[in-house]
């Protein structure tokens, strides 16, 4: 019985660390360009004892301010250096038996079917990544609606250093890109009415805070973050 109550003490103890670190990480995303809301209030803060749910301010989302891109690097440096090591491991087989050393080339993204952008700051950080000569330069911005054959971006560099961090550049972009877009469809659905589309925790493991971030850049709202909040 003395080492039940001992074990039920410490998993307790581990409980309660753990939402801490969620508080303190909540706390760091929110002085980096998120709001927070407490349950129909906007922008206010959250009563005692409870947690407040934060959401991307989409206007700051499609702003590009300095806010939001430190908050997207804290959260999507980890699962870019993850893909990235991922993809390609001790080197790009391909190119190295391939390609000669220090070519200089230019990479454009361009979307090839109507879409809402999301993603273009995951996408500077894979590329800085992969190669930290490398140069970005973002030819639209996050929320912005995309036409056929429109310049999303380029990258301009060593041409190993463009093909090492294409794949994995694009796989983000298209990802979020597909959920801002998806969203968009929804929003444009009710679009006049006084619908908002919300959107769940549902989220692939990982990336939950870059694909809600995503269902912003498509006109969308930030629901429930996860199981301890609320609202």
């Amino acid at each position: 019985r003395q080492a039940a109550k001992k074990l039920e003490f410490e998993r307790a103890a581990s409980l309660r660390d753990r939402i801490d670190e969620i508080q303190s990480e909540l706390t760091m995303a929110a002085s980096m360009g998120l709001t927070g809301a407490a349950g129909g209030g906007s922008g206010g803060a959250a009563p005692p004892r409870r947690v407040a749910r934060l959401r991307m301010n989409p206007s700051v989302a499609r702003g590009g301010t300095g806010g939001t891109s430190s908050m997207l690097e804290a959260v999507g440096l980890p699962l870019v250096k993850y893909a990235l090591s991922e993809d390609v491991g001790t080197g790009d087989i391909t190119t190295l038996n391939v390609l000669k050393s220090n070519v200089a080339a230019r990479a454009s993204i361009v979307a090839k079917a109507p879409g809402v952008l999301a993603g273009l700051d995951v996408a500077r950080l894979t590329i800085r990544e992969a190669d930290p000569q490398l140069m970005f330069r973002p030819l639209a911005k996050d929320g912005e609606r995309l036409a056929p054959g429109a310049a999303v971006a380029e990258g301009v560099g060593d041409v190993g250093g463009i093909l090492k961090a294409e794949r994995t550049a694009l796989n983000f972009l298209q990802h979020l890109s597909g959920i801002a877009t998806h969203t968009r469809l929804y929003v444009d659905a009710v679009a006049g009415t006084r619908v908002r589309i919300l959107d769940t925790r549902k989220t692939t493991p990982g990336m939950r805070f870059l694909e809600k971030y995503a269902v912003t850049c498509g006109g969308g709202h930030n629901h429930r973050l996860a199981l301890w909040d609320m609202y």
